[in-house]
C-alpha cells in the first residue's frame, strides 16, 4: 500500500479501519470474493489507479513512531490510574 501497489484485504477485524478506502475489502472465507477483487484490479484500470493513488496517503497515517507514542500514552494512563 505504501508503495502504491493495489491492496486486497479482509473486511473483518481492524483491516477496514487500517485500509480505509485505499484497498478492496473482501470476505476472507469467500474464494469468489477474492477472485472478483483480483479481476477488478486487473481488468478495471480505474480501480487499480484509485488504489495506487490512495495507498500511500492511507499508509502515511501509520508509523512505528506514532505507534510507540500511542502505546506509551496508554501505559501512562494505566500507571496513572493506580
Amino acid at each position: 500500500m505504501a508503495l502504491g501497489v493495489p491492496v486486497i484485504t479482509s473486511n473483518v477485524s481492524s483491516m477496514p479501519e487500517i485500509a480505509g478506502k485505499a484497498a478492496l475489502l473482501i470476505d476472507p472465507t469467500n474464494v469468489e470474493s477474492m477472485a472478483r477483487a483480483m479481476r477488478d484490479i486487473l481488468l478495471k484500470p480505474e480501480i487499480a489507479k484509485r488504489l495506487h493513488d490512495a495507498g500511500p496517503k492511507q499508509a502515511a497515517q501509520f508509523s512505528w513512531s506514532k505507534c510507540a507514542e500511542q502505546t506509551m500514552d496508554v501505559y501512562k494512563k494505566v500507571v496513572g490510574k493506580k
